[in-house]
């Protein structure tokens, strides 16, 4: 049986969670008779692999609940997780770190037809929502930062790539 000891405690969650996706596929080719399709049965069941996940000490589930580990374990099996920065290490530049947000911005503007992301309010909350996750992930560089700091970052950041776009539109 798959367990987290082989993952090294200081993971990305993208691999924390692909593990977790492997520990749960072992678990239902070893158990047949459980209808996993169920949503009661499937969530029990990627809540205890959560459970296991966070008693690791992973460093970057060290600000999670098992409830919001359990989330993100679900959304990668059921394929529905959107970018975000588990793919990111925890010592991963500043700069990177903005970077990244911005690409998340933008899947996010491109998916979501029906905001109005010119307008400020709708801009700043999606800027908000980034910023918490990255907060939430516990990366090196933000560690002294509040939520509200990190927001105007990845929003500066974001303003200043879209204006270097409009002067070289062959980017």
């Amino acid at each position: 049986m798959l367990t987290f000891d082989s993952v090294p405690l200081n993971a990305a969650l993208f691999t924390i969670y692909s593990h977790a996706g492997k520990m749960f596929e072992e678990q239902v080719k070893s158990d047949p008779r459980t209808d996993y399709t169920q949503r009661e049965t499937f969530n029990t069941a990627i809540w205890f692999i959560a459970e296991k996940a966070k008693r690791r000490g992973f460093l970057g589930l060290q600000t999670m609940s098992v409830d919001e580990i359990a989330a993100d374990i679900a959304n990668q099996i059921t394929d529905r997780g959107e970018q975000g920065f588990e793919s990111l290490l925890l010592d991963t530049s500043f700069y990177s770190i903005l970077s990244h947000a911005g690409r998340m911005l933008e899947q996010q503007i491109r998916k979501d037809r029906g905001t109005d992301y010119t307008q400020p309010e709708a801009f700043k909350t999606a800027i908000w929502f980034i910023a918490e996750k990255a907060k939430r992930r516990g990366f090196v560089e933000l560690s002294g930062m509040t939520q509200p700091e990190i927001a105007r970052a990845i929003g500066d950041q974001f303003r200043d790539y879209q204006a270097y776009k409009a002067r070289h539109p062959y980017m």
